[in-house]
């Protein structure tokens, strides 16, 4: 045989090197633990499709300006001859921030958790003003690659993305949250709304020590001039100028799409709870249905302050609507038609006057 003279030990320590190569395998084969294999394939190609979305889309936030081909400045009147002023798209400032691909990426996907805070859409307000002037501008990602997906558990995944000319991909976490009414999806992470990450302990305040009583060697301070009164901010004027004319003919149009959203959503409402009122059982479905028109009321009520200050301000005062108040109608008249949009078609069935309208 061939094995003949080959020592008892040495069969051994073969053996076990080939029982071990095999438990070796199958750990790299296992799927996440408490998961089926099936549901963990699921998951990460959902995190996957939700992960090439949002940088799809990134890729649109930021990006040289179209209108003065990242120069700054343009030629008054569009000729070839006029003098070179301040791009009005830019504001010579040579890149250009979409309003739309950046709320998407930094607010619709975030958690539920993320968008329910309080001014939080204030605070996107104010960093898009910053990032649209530079302070910092967002990078300009003009291509990127998904090069591996991992799943840590049933709620979190990493994604390594490799973007530009990067020799390293880069992890970006995600999170897996249900918002009201609608199935569990992946989202950013964000730490300081989403909960510690698996694995990492949340630090604990520290509470300083005191210091031992002593003598004071702390020198006598001059008391302090009292405060000065801060000037009022001035008030707006009316613009003028090419390009102001042309942000008051956009605001006089989204003014004017708010009005008709409104009169739009008001008489869905009108029509769903007519409707309800003539359902004969389905309780689950009708209290459902109750509850996201009444989401969409608090929200069309939310912003109605914001609403009429633009109608004022776009109609009386010839101005512009504030970034702010543009943010808040603008997301939560989203959201609106979202819901009802789901409650038309759970009630499609019960209340056939709704597949009319």
């Amino acid at each position: 045989m061939l094995l003949r003279g080959v020592g008892v030990g040495t069969l051994a320590g073969i053996f076990l090197c080939f029982t071990s190569g095999l438990d070796a395998l199958a750990e790299e084969e296992k799927p996440e633990e408490g998961l089926p294999p099936a549901e963990v394939k699921q998951l990460t190609k959902k995190l996957k499709a939700r992960a090439k979305s949002w940088w799809s889309h990134r890729k649109r936030v930021a990006t040289p300006c179209r209108e003065c081909k990242g120069t700054g400045k343009v030629r008054w009147g569009g000729g070839r001859s006029g003098p070179l002023v301040a791009c009005p798209k830019c504001g010579a400032t040579k890149i250009y921030v979409d309003e739309k691909e950046f709320l998407y990426c930094e607010y619709e996907m975030r958690t539920p958790t993320f968008r329910l805070q309080e001014g939080v859409l204030e605070i996107l307000a104010e960093e898009l003003a910053l990032a649209r002037r530079g302070r910092p501008f967002p990078d300009i990602v003009k291509r990127c690659s998904i090069k591996a997906v991992e799943l840590v558990d049933g709620a979190h995944g990493i994604v390594h993305v490799k973007k530009n000319k990067e020799s390293v991909a880069r992890p970006q976490h995600w999170v897996r949250a249900r918002e009201a009414g609608e199935d569990p999806d992946w989202y950013v992470y964000d730490k300081t709304v989403d909960g510690a990450w698996p694995g990492e302990e949340e630090p604990e305040p520290e509470t300083p020590e005191k210091p031992a009583p002593g003598p004071s060697t702390r020198q006598p301070t001059r008391p302090r001039p009292p405060p000065r009164a801060e000037p009022l901010p001035a008030r707006r004027e009316p613009a003028r100028g090419p390009q102001d004319r042309d942000e008051i003919a956009a605001s006089k149009a989204l003014v004017k799409t708010w009005a008709e959203d409104r009169n739009d959503m008001t008489a869905r409402v009108i029509r769903i709870e007519l409707g309800l009122a003539q359902v004969e059982g389905h309780e689950e479905t009708v209290a459902q249905a109750k509850v996201f028109v009444a989401e969409v009321k608090k929200w069309m009520e939310e912003v109605k302050p914001a609403y009429e200050r633009a109608m004022r301000e776009v109609e009386e005062e010839g101005l512009g609507v504030l970034l702010a108040d543009r943010l808040k109608v603008n997301t939560r008249h989203f959201k609106a038609f979202r819901r009802l949009e789901l409650t038309e078609k759970m009630l499609i069935v019960l209340v056939p006057d709704l597949r009319d309208g």
